[in-house]
């Protein structure tokens, strides 16, 4: 039997209705999506700001660091040749030899830069409304089933409205 025109306008009528509630949830999700691309950028651009120090300073301590080994590797010769001078003292008493100083300071290593303390992204406030919004279309869904469903039976309650 071919469906009559109320049929069909009541059909697309229902289909709208869940044609529009998907189009809204879908609007929701892109908008909470933007969102939250906005909050991480902003996230990220924050960390970039208290990251710059850090990788400045770090840049700086490998400079320094190079300065340093080349710094050591003058003191521990001049370290190792006036140690070579007091065993040939100790080995030679009866020379007659003014006993010399060791006067070099050792080098100082430059201090590590601190890495500065970075919370992780706070997400739960996205998955929150996430969550809120996918409830909100099934109990949606579910209510328009359930009434389609209590139409139907309704229907069925009642002979005169049966088709056929």
């Amino acid at each position: 039997m071919a469906e009559t025109q109320y049929q069909k306008r009541m059909k697309v009528r229902r289909m709208s209705d869940i044609e529009r509630l998907a189009r809204e949830y879908s609007k929701n999700v892109e908008s909470m999506t933007g969102q939250y691309q906005q909050s991480y950028a902003a996230y990220q651009k924050d960390v970039a700001a208290k990251m710059a120090p850090y990788e400045t300073a770090v840049e700086q301590y490998k400079i320094d660091m190079g300065k340093y080994d080349k710094q050591r590797k003058a003191y521990k010769n001049k370290l190792n040749a006036y140690r070579r001078t007091l065993e040939y003292i100790e080995d030679n008493p009866t020379e007659n030899i003014e006993i010399p100083v060791f006067t070099e300071e050792a080098p100082v290593a430059p201090s590590v830069p601190t890495r500065p303390e970075i919370a992780p992204f706070d997400q739960s406030t996205f998955e929150v409304k996430s969550k809120e919004l996918g409830q909100t279309y099934q109990r949606e869904v579910g209510e328009r089933k359930s009434a389609r469903l209590g139409a139907v039976a309704r229907r069925m309650a009642r002979p005169m409205l049966r088709e056929g």
